[in-house]
């Protein structure tokens, strides 16, 4: 078998892990504060990533000396779609269902 090319093979270095990058990044800015009706969503990267980057920058942020609020997605106005393959029950315990949305592209096989 051929070598695998791992930026050609998938979507997930490609689209996925800056997908995740951008959201943590905006969560270590202060976007959300100079932006205060601005929504922010990350669509077609799947959800699943979610609960890790919050509490990264969670982490972070408390090093800083300045806590995230606990409803830092939905206070924030981020918005993230959920794929078919994500575990969404985990999501919802984890506090993800108020910023949760489904796709609507057509554009692309999704059986949701």
């Amino acid at each position: 078998p051929s070598p695998v090319d791992p930026l050609s093979s998938n979507g997930f270095a490609k689209f996925r892990a800056p997908t995740v990058t951008a959201c943590h990044t905006l969560l270590m800015s202060e976007l959300p504060s100079l932006f205060p009706t601005l929504r922010w969503s990350f669509i077609e990267a799947s959800a699943q990533w979610l609960p890790w980057i919050v509490r990264e920058a969670a982490v972070r942020h408390q090093a800083l000396g300045h806590p995230l609020p606990d409803d830092v997605l939905s206070r924030w106005r981020i918005y993230v779609t959920c794929q078919t393959e994500d575990d969404v029950p985990y999501l919802l315990k984890e506090g993800a269902g108020d910023t949760l949305m489904i796709g609507t592209d057509y554009g692309h096989f999704d059986p949701s």
